[in-house]
């Protein structure tokens, strides 16, 4: 007798076959969606010598110390952020004021409260931090005239307790 090709395998019926390829892609759906939903949270507590200075003066640098702590949150498909505290010793209401959460890389220090039934704001100033806290940089805002806030050239920069230091992570900062 004659053997026609093909005939010695058996192939799955039509229906079969959807029901495996869909049992195979919703595993690979329920990852990829966890994967863009979860943020990966990461408790941070750190303390930073840093220094206070104007660009150009190096004279003028005051030490100081930035303490974070909190969580940040690391989604996949998403840009890093960081919700808790981030005290800097010289401005005193950053101990007692809420933090707005810090969307990462660049973003400002705004801090606020409510004090007898009005929301008091403070915008410390413009933010440049590399991954997980390990540097930072701080345009702080001045007053100006007419309460005009403006980041001109005075910075707070960590971890740093020279001028030298200071002006290193402005840089590579700047750079990235």
């Amino acid at each position: 007798m004659a053997h026609k090709a093909g005939r010695g395998i058996m192939e799955p019926p039509k229906g079969r076959l959807k029901v495996i390829m869909l049992c195979a892609a919703l595993p690979l759906v329920a990852v990829s969606a966890f994967l863009f939903i979860y943020n990966f949270p990461k408790k941070i507590d750190l303390e930073y010598p840093a220094l206070e200075y104007r660009v150009g003066k190096p004279e003028s640098g005051e030490v100081t110390t930035i303490k974070v702590k909190g969580t940040i949150y690391k989604p996949l498909f998403r840009d890093p952020s960081f919700h808790g505290q981030f005290i800097i010793n010289k401005y005193d209401y950053t101990k007692n004021y809420q933090l707005r959460d810090i969307d990462f890389y660049q973003d400002l220090l705004f801090y606020h409260q409510n004090e007898n039934g009005t929301s008091v704001h403070k915008p410390l100033g413009y933010l440049m931090i590399s991954d997980n806290f390990a540097q930072m940089n701080i345009y702080v805002n001045e007053n100006m005239n007419d309460n005009q806030l403006i980041g001109k050239d005075l910075r707070i920069s960590a971890p740093a307790k020279n001028y030298e230091e200071a002006m290193r992570i402005n840089a590579e900062l700047k750079a990235n």
